[in-house]
């Protein structure tokens, strides 16, 4: 199963609560883990069921409501096949990259990118021994927000164990009803 998550600019929780519950919902729990990224100005967002675990919904439908209004919204997609990345401007796809779109570059001894080397774009052709130095999803993050991947991925896995402070819950759907407005609920301590 693939990772799904959105990144968006960091706005107002109530519009993006609002954005958020424009999107039909189809579980019978639905819940949208709202994590700050701080050094990106942007949230990344991940959706979990009503036991607080991971679950999976049609993001597109959430790109699409959450870029509408000339703020762009990232799609990242991790799959062990190939990641994407789009990047969702007024409810269309404005950018799509996947694992074609990576640069390489060789790397010395002590495990540094040699960046006097130009990057070659691996659907180019990489030569032996380069390794990958910007994956799809750095590229689509940092055109957007100026930050890599991987600051992403460290403040979701600390948003899920509760150690990252400014983190929302916000309750799209419990028990087969719909909430509108979102109803925004402690994480992680409402889960356990």
């Amino acid at each position: 199963m693939a990772a799904e998550l959105l990144i968006t600019p960091q706005v107002n929780p109530e519009i993006l609560s609002r954005a958020l519950s424009t999107v039909p919902v189809s579980r019978p729990s639905l819940v949208a883990l709202v994590v700050p990224l701080h050094e990106a100005q942007a949230f990344a967002i991940q959706f979990r069921d009503g036991d607080g675990q991971a679950t999976v919904v049609d993001m597109t439908a959430y790109a699409r409501a959450l870029s509408q209004g000339d703020w762009p919204v990232g799609l990242a997609r991790q799959d062990d096949a190939c990641d994407t990345w789009e990047t969702w401007t007024n409810g269309v796809i404005s950018t799509r990259l996947d694992c074609d779109d990576a640069l390489f570059l060789p790397f010395d001894d002590e495990g540094f990118p040699e960046m006097q080397q130009k990057p070659v774009v691996a659907r180019d052709g990489v030569p032996e021994g380069w390794q990958s130095w910007r994956t799809c999803l750095d590229l689509g993050m940092t055109s957007l927000h100026s930050c890599r991947f991987r600051p992403v991925l460290w403040a979701l896995g600390r948003a899920v164990s509760g150690e990252l402070e400014g983190v929302r819950a916000l309750v799209l759907a419990e028990d087969g009803e719909v909430l509108k407005p979102a109803q925004e609920v402690s994480w992680p301590d409402h889960f356990r």
